[in-house]
């Protein structure tokens, strides 16, 4: 934080995104700009929310003030909610999912014969 004798000018903060082009030499950047294409797309296709997060760590190197900090990005994707897939099963005799129940009877193919056919 900076101390009362110092006030820094809104012209003299460096942009945002100029520090965030810096991250891990751009990849960060990059990521964010996947992550939020791929979310978009997410989104548009499911119709529900979800959302990328940028956390950023900053923590002293030394305890000495050395003015020197560590920087963290940390990108963190929470897609949309869907909802699970449904899917019908049968239990057979020995209790294992089957699509097929067993307990029905099974009906013989029937071949189509078509004009000019013969069967």
């Amino acid at each position: 934080m900076l101390g009362d004798e110092q006030v820094v000018k809104p012209s003299e903060v460096r942009p945002f995104t100029a520090v965030l082009a810096e991250f891990d030499d751009g990849l960060v950047n990059q990521l964010l700009g996947q992550e939020l294409h791929a979310l978009t797309e997410q989104v548009v296709s499911t119709g529900r929310a979800g959302s990328v997060t940028l956390q950023i760590e900053l923590k002293p190197v030394s305890s000495s003030r050395t003015g020197v900090i560590e920087a963290k990005a940390k990108v963190t994707v929470s897609p949309p909610k869907t909802d699970p897939h449904t899917s019908i099963f049968f239990t057979d005799r020995t209790g294992n999912l089957s699509r097929r129940d067993d307990r029905q009877l099974e009906v013989p193919t029937v071949k189509l014969v078509g004009k000019g056919e013969s069967a």
